[in-house]
């Protein structure tokens, strides 16, 4: 709840404006059309896919891009993945939790191939990829990790993170109602600059 979704929604309406395509590629289930209408977005207009199946999402999103621009080839495009950390793999389900305990999961591989062909069909068409994800706190140790792999720290060129500080609450007819949130935004530039490495925080 620190507006992850929001902030996808808010994307597909600018790209929209801007008469770009939108591919949403939703991995949780919960945002329907009536949400993509109360921030304006004609549901109409987005190409939505959905798997909760890493594997599964990463086949119908590729199959969907590609059919895109071979109906659009000049039109921008925007793709959104919603969210990439709640991917689970199929791998996972065959792994032995008594001998395979200490490899890395599916889904983080999953994560790593699909992003890099993304990188790959970026670089060959107009296209600008969003994926949403959360962090979750390291149990025994200080910071912070950002579900779905490192894959994401490694190809991101920016990272903008939100981060829910309180909710905002009023009192309606002797009744507390949550009304929204105060939210903290961070933007990264995340690639290295020989001259000053390391990330940028804005």
């Amino acid at each position: 709840d620190s507006g992850k979704s929001s902030v996808a929604i808010q994307s597909m309406k600018a790209a929209l404006e801007q008469g770009c395509g939108v591919i949403y590629a939703e991995t949780e289930n919960k945002t329907t059309e009536k949400d993509l209408k109360a921030w304006g977005v004609d549901p109409t207009q987005v190409i939505i896919v959905s798997s909760q199946i890493a594997e599964e999402l990463y086949e119908l999103l590729f199959t969907t891009w590609d059919s895109y621009h071979s109906v659009f080839p000049d039109k921008p495009l925007l793709v959104i993945v919603d969210s990439i950390g709640n991917l689970i793999s199929l791998r996972d389900e065959e792994i032995d939790l008594m001998e395979q305990n200490s490899q890395p999961g599916g889904k983080g591989k999953a994560n790593r191939l699909g992003i890099s062909k993304m990188i790959s069909k970026m670089s060959q068409s107009r296209t600008a990829v969003l994926l949403i994800s959360y962090t979750y706190e390291n149990m025994g140790s200080v910071g912070k990790t950002t579900a779905g792999g490192q894959a994401l720290h490694f190809y991101s060129s920016l990272m903008y993170q939100t981060q829910r500080k309180a909710w905002l609450e009023r009192t309606k007819n002797g009744e507390i109602i949550r009304v929204g949130a105060k939210v903290l935004f961070t933007l990264m530039k995340n690639h290295l600059n020989k001259a000053d490495p390391g990330a940028k925080k804005i």
